[in-house]
């Protein structure tokens, strides 16, 4: 299935996973395989000033997760697919009548390219 989709990372999402690792055990071996795959298979992409003022306009809006904001942001400026798992996150774009349109629930992701 290679080449059918192209995917893309921010360095959010790395700062994302090292935090969330942080919290429990890991192998570093592993870990350092994962983040290679993801610096050679991945492409980079950079938030704007137009995402990160959308961020900042949503955190004041009442999300609390700036990071998801930000990748959020991002995807919507550069019209990337959004994958994630988190349903608040959805809910609170919709109820303030944002695109939803680029997102990917994670458990819909799955469940079609099985």
């Amino acid at each position: 299935m290679r080449g059918l989709a192209e995917y893309y990372y921010t360095q959010y999402n790395v700062l994302e996973i090292l935090g969330k690792l942080g919290r429990i055990n890991f192998d570093m071996e592993r870990v350092a395989a994962g983040l290679l795959a993801i610096k050679e298979e991945f492409k980079q992409v950079n938030p704007s000033v137009k995402g990160w003022l959308k961020a900042l306009e949503l955190k004041g809006r009442g999300f609390k997760d700036l990071i998801d904001l930000l990748l959020y942001a991002t995807s919507l400026t550069y019209n990337i697919n959004f994958l994630t798992r988190d349903k608040q996150l959805i809910n609170f774009l919709r109820k303030c009548g944002e695109d939803i349109g680029i997102i990917m629930y994670e458990e819909e992701f799955i469940a079609k390219y099985r």
